[in-house]
């Protein structure tokens, strides 16, 4: 049963709802030992009953906590209070990349802006050991200053189905399917293969991708037919009105193979980094062309000339002019 304003839940306080979904209901509360404003989550009530389960996204949830990086959302608290399983995290004031897309696109460097620092994000927490398995644009926040901030780390493997890993067959028929999750995974994942940190590489070049495009490149009508097309057909990057080097990046985000995939989360900040600079830095002036010798040759001529009328009138004048009395 969702709670009301004014309800208490151990020290937070209610005050409205935020969200709700797969993932749990999330809502605004107040923390009344600390004076500030959370975002509490309180996890589904299957997860909560399967102990196991439980324990696990605690756990996992707990390591993330232990995040601390600009672009990442700071997990405060992971606690249990009158039956409820719930994570106390920052409260961002802003709107889902979800959210943005919808009103309209990003220019192209506030969305290489954006994808680098999710990069950076992801970055920090593969560093740490934590890979994130459901990067998708309701997962990333935009604060009013355009920072961009990445949610649920450590929540996403265990809250989709309780007690098993996410798998094709269930990401396609399963009630408890969080939206959304099918389009944005790798084919590791649609394959129930173990994944790592390279999964949330290809879900991000399909984020980058949306963001730079506003359409997903494996898109279609069904669930099963969005995952087909993760598994065998190729995105149409080339396609899409980007420069050649943010094309590039997104094909090696997009590989099929993970093995030919980007290896590591910070070589795509680099890149995204480096065509930042690019594109921003002023155009330099090649040197002036270069005369032909001809041209410099006539030109010394020239000179040559007047300086041989000037010396010529130079010494006529003075042979010339008569002697100066100088009254001696």
């Amino acid at each position: 049963m969702p709670l009301r304003a004014g309800a208490s839940l151990g020290r937070y306080v209610i005050d409205s709802p935020l969200g709700a979904g797969g993932m749990g209901d999330v809502y605004l509360a107040e923390d009344t030992g600390l004076h500030r404003r959370v975002a509490l989550k309180l996890l589904p009530t299957a997860l909560a009953a399967d102990d196991t389960a439980r324990k696990r996204l605690v756990r996992e949830a707990q390591a993330a906590a232990g995040l601390d990086h600009p672009n990442i959302c700071t997990i405060y608290e992971v606690g249990e209070a009158d039956g409820h399983t719930y994570i106390a995290m920052q409260y961002i004031d802003g709107e889902t990349l979800a959210e943005r897309l919808k009103r309209g696109p990003l220019d192209l460097p506030s969305a290489i802006a954006l994808g680098r620092q999710v990069a950076e994000a992801l970055a920090e927490a593969h560093r740490l050991g934590i890979v994130h398995r459901h990067i998708k644009p309701q997962n990333i926040m935009l604060t009013r200053s355009s920072q961009a901030k990445v949610l649920d780390f450590g929540i996403a493997k265990t809250s989709a189905f309780v007690g098993t890993e996410l798998n094709t067959a269930s990401a396609l028929t399963g009630p408890g399917l969080v939206p959304g999750t099918t389009a944005y995974m790798s084919p590791e994942q649609a394959r129930c293969e173990p994944v790592d940190q390279r999964s949330d590489i290809f879900s991000f070049g399909i984020v980058l991708f949306e963001t730079v495009s506003r359409a997903h490149p494996f898109a279609h009508q069904s669930s099963a037919e969005t995952a087909s097309a993760i598994l065998t057909k190729d995105p149409a990057v080339s396609d899409i009105a980007a420069p050649a080097e943010l094309r590039r990046i997104l094909r090696k985000c997009l590989e099929k193979d993970r093995e030919r995939r980007y290896q590591t989360m910070r070589d795509v900040a680099i890149d995204l980094e480096t065509l930042a600079r690019d594109l921003t830095a002023p155009a330099v002036a090649g040197p002036p062309p270069r005369k032909s010798r001809r041209a410099l040759w006539a030109a010394a001529s020239s000179i040559a000339a007047l300086l041989a009328v000037l010396v010529a009138g130079a010494l006529w004048f003075g042979r010339s002019s008569p002697p100066v009395d100088i009254g001696l």
